[in-house]
Order: C-alpha cells, then structure tokens, then sequence
C-alpha cells in the first residue's frame, strides 16, 4: 500500500462496555496505518469505503456486512480476517458460502492473504474428514449443501482440538456468504448453521431482507440467538440491529469508484 491519506479509525462496537476493551481499540493506529506494514502486501489498494468495512469487522463478534452486489465484500472480509490472524485473534476459521462461489473464496484468499492456506472441504466422506482436521490450513471453506451432511464431524473435530465443552468454540470465526440462505428459520440450513460453534459470527449478503422483517430474524438466530425478537415493529428492529450492520450501495459509494471504462471487442459468433 501507498502511505495513507486517509485515517480510518477501528471503534470499539456498542457491546464492548470494559474500559480496558474499549481503550485498546481506541489507542491502536489506524487502519491504513496497520496495513502498510511492509510485512502485508496487497494487489491494489482498497477504496475508502472498503477500508471503512474492514474496520466494521474487525472488532466485531457478530456482523452483518449487507453492501451491494459488486463492492467488494468479500475482499473486506477476507482483509479483516488476514488482520485478526495476524494478531493472533483468529486460529480457526469457517467459512461458508454456495458450491458455485468456492473456487472464487479460493482465487481471493490467493489474491487479498496468500500467506494464509486454506483448504476447502469436498470429497468422499472419508477425504473431507481428513480436511476437516487439517492442522496447518486455518481456514476451511464448505458449501451449505455440506453442513447438514458433515455436522458430525465437528464433534470430531471439536475432540482432536480440545474442545468438548458444549459452549465451547469450536472455530474462532464462522462467516456465511450469501446468508440470505438461512433466513428461514426452519430450514435444515438455517439449522445446521446455528449448530456450528463459533466464537465470532459474521454474514454477508447484500439482501439482508429480501421478502419480510422475519428474514433479518432468521439470521440474527445465527449472530446472536434471541437477540432479535419477530414481534419487533421493523423501525424498531432496524434501531436494535443499527450497530451490527453496514450496508453501502453503489449510490452511496459513487465517489470512491473509478470511473466507467468502455471497451469494445469481437466476438466470433
């Protein structure tokens, strides 16, 4: 990254009330400031709007990042994780996303953290097992199809780690992409979601509510179970959930993009 031009401060979220917590994200430097470092190297750097989602994630334990379609969620959540890795927040990381959207995690996690390995879980039974316990790849990626099928394993896994308590994490940070997938709460994904145990719990979507308030509570039984009650009046949902969504359109952002390019091309038909 170039030096900063810009001051994008990390703020402590609503929920942490300590002193001690609330200091240590107030002294810490700036965002720009901790991605410069000359150890982190990125392919292009973030437009202001992305540094202001990062800064989003980070301090948070449950997030719903609900920008636009096309303005870079996933590399602002991917940058949040690189960070948190690296200062030790983070060992243990699950990400959830559709089949189609695997091998795009793959490519961004190649392009925004190439030090970080992951490993994505496919394969026979026996093979995702295996991945499932991979010591050296903290971040294992899944489709939602396999939740329900691999629920099993996380008891395994939960063993081979340590953690067996029943309210202990299994993973340090579950993300799910296109979360819009468990807003029905009685669906076996929304299920299977709520089942994974996980320290910090963060959601992208960029249609946090597509048909009714109920969609918004679905997920936060995700987030933060019971925090969200159906019977809220939704100005009223939307001031309780204020502090744990950021949500940008294009719109809103216009001024941070570059302009318009228009490129002719042939096509053989």
């Amino acid at each position: 990254l170039s030096p900063p031009n810009t001051s994008t401060r990390i703020k402590p979220p609503r929920d942490v009330v300590k002193l001690k917590d609330r200091l240590d994200y107030i002294l810490q430097p700036s965002l720009e400031t901790l991605m410069a470092e000359r150890s982190l190297t990125f392919p292009f750097e973030p437009f202001p709007y992305q540094f202001e989602g990062v800064a989003f994630l980070y301090p948070r334990h449950s997030a719903i990042l609900a920008d636009e379609m096309g303005l870079g969620k996933t590399m602002q959540a991917i940058t949040a994780i690189r960070l948190l890795l690296r200062r030790g927040e983070l060992r243990r990381i699950l990400l959830v996303c559709p089949k189609p959207l695997v091998t795009n995690w793959q490519r961004e996690f190649a392009l925004w953290a190439p030090e970080v390995p992951v490993a994505v879980i496919e394969g026979s039974q026996e093979t995702r097992r295996w991945r499932w316990q991979l010591p050296d790849a903290p971040v294992k990626i899944a489709n939602y199809e396999l939740l329900n099928r691999d629920l099993e394993f996380f008891a395994d896994f939960a063993d081979d780690i340590g953690e067996t308590g029943s309210n202990k994490p299994v993973f340090d940070l579950v993300v799910l992409d296109e979360a819009q997938r468990i807003k029905n709460l009685r669906s076996a994904t929304n299920q299977a979601a709520r089942a994974i145990r996980g320290r910090r719990r963060w959601v992208l979507t960029g249609t946090p509510v597509e048909n009714s308030a109920d969609d918004l509570v679905g997920i936060f039984e995700f987030l933060s179970p019971g925090f969200l009650s159906p019977d809220l009046r939704p100005r009223k949902m939307g001031q309780t959930v204020r502090d744990y969504v950021l949500r940008r359109t294009k719109d809103q952002v216009l001024v941070d993009l570059p302009p318009k390019m228009f490129r002719e091309a042939e096509l053989e038909l």
